[in-house]
């Protein structure tokens, strides 16, 4: 088992403050990711399944990534289906 280090400052970061319950999530389950690889902040995921495994919908998510696009460094290629936090 690997594990994810996430400074305490987060919580006091202008932008990180500004974005919803939901985005804050998906934040923390990209950062934290089962599915991550051996290349740091590698991602190999699909929307879909980042869906199922919240609860939420497709459209949640892809609103949510929205959100994070904005705010936070974040690519998705979703022809090669992999996030990068």
């Amino acid at each position: 088992m690997r594990y994810s280090k996430v400074t305490r400052r987060i919580w006091g970061d202008a932008k990180f403050k500004s974005l919803s319950q939901d985005a804050k999530l998906l934040f923390f389950r990209l950062l934290t990711a089962p599915e991550s690889t051996t290349i740091p902040g590698v991602i190999l995921v699909r929307k879909s399944a980042l869906a199922e495994d919240m609860g939420w919908t497709a459209e949640t998510v892809s609103k949510r990534f929205g959100e994070l696009f904005q705010l936070v460094t974040l690519k998705y290629e979703s022809d090669h289906k992999i996030a990068e936090p």
